[in-house]
């Protein structure tokens, strides 16, 4: 049932023009007292390699997968630009937060079907982190 399960969700990626874009599926398995069954429950978290990141002083830490992750700027306004290695058919939706400094604001400022760009001010050493679907 894994097996199909896998291949389903490869079919639907591929048919969104979400190929490139890898998901890992993280299982908790775990007893149901009403049915009386093991069950699984799921996460999907970001496989694949890192985009390019670029566009906010020294980027450092950057953690993630193909579609989210996080990483830290030493710079004090961030023009942020996500290149992907696959292109999406129609572009992409992004956003990112600084969760250091919560005032501060990063938002999407243009999308290609290649890459996303936001535009924000951070403070040295904030964190942001970011995810992206294609569309």
């Amino acid at each position: 049932m894994n097996k199909f399960k896998s291949f389903l969700r490869g079919a639907l990626l591929g048919l969104l023009g979400l190929g490139g874009v890898a998901l890992a599926q993280t299982v908790y398995y775990g007893w149901n007292p009403i049915t009386g069954l093991e069950t699984t429950h799921g996460a999907d978290v970001s496989g694949g390699a890192l985009p390019a990141l670029s566009g906010c002083a020294t980027i450092s830490a950057s953690v993630g997968g193909a579609s989210a992750g996080k990483f830290t700027t030493s710079g004090t306004s961030c023009n942020l630009t996500i290149t992907f290695p696959s292109a999406a058919p129609n572009g992409w939706y992004c956003t990112a937060n600084d969760i250091t400094t919560s005032a501060d604001k990063v938002v999407q400022t243009a999308t290609t079907t290649t890459s996303c760009t936001f535009a924000g001010t951070t403070v040295a050493a904030d964190v942001i982190v970011w995810n992206a679907v294609g569309y």
